[in-house]
């Protein structure tokens, strides 16, 4: 049985009202149709996943460490929140992700530099780890913005992160306004 491994890293809004939001979960589920801007670079090689760059393969070690992110279509004054979630991990039910990691309350010009220090970590990062045996796997990136004078600050505990129902929990975000992802698999070698 094959089994995919997805990553989904999401900027995330809280707390926009539907008519301030130009794309309200409008993704249909594949962040490489999203407009560009969102760049995702791995640590220590510095490969881009980028829109031009969207679902290339990487080894799995090339994003053991947290990557740096930044957005070109940032705004002052907004903040953002990024997901990076799994759909394909072994034995989920439709619609639920493993989540890799949430950072929120990002202030757009910091993002547009990459610094992502101001932000709230809501779940720590958890680099790839594709099972052996399950084939390749992707890793999402999504990007929401938040109502600016709002913070979210909910934290989901460890035990959440297998069962992510990413659809729910981003009720009331706007977005997402751009995305992308990569793959890999447990051998690091593509296909």
């Amino acid at each position: 049985m094959v089994v995919k491994l997805v990553v989904f890293v999401i900027f995330v809004s809280l707390g926009v009202k539907a008519e301030e939001c130009e794309v309200q979960n409008q993704w249909g589920g594949d962040p490489c149709n999203l407009p560009g801007g969102l760049a995702v670079e791995s640590l220590p090689n510095h490969h881009s996943v980028t829109g031009e760059k969207c679902n290339s393969f990487y080894p799995k070690e090339e994003f053991k460490k947290q990557p740096t992110i930044s957005y070109s279509g940032a705004r002052q004054g907004e903040k953002y929140t990024v997901v990076m979630v799994d759909p394909d991990a072994p034995n989920h039910p439709e619609g639920k992700f493993y989540l890799h990691w949430i950072i929120s309350n990002i202030p757009g010009d910091d993002l547009q530099g990459g610094n992502l220090k101001a932000g709230t970590v809501l779940s720590q990062y958890r680099g790839p780890t594709p099972p052996d045996g399950t084939g390749t796997h992707r890793y999402l990136l999504l990007l929401y913005r938040q109502d600016p004078t709002a913070s979210l600050t909910l934290g989901l505990p460890d035990s959440r992160r297998s069962q992510f129902d990413l659809g729910a929990w981003s009720n009331g975000l706007c977005g997402p306004l751009s995305g992308v992802q990569f793959r890999t698999n447990f051998s690091g070698k593509e296909d």
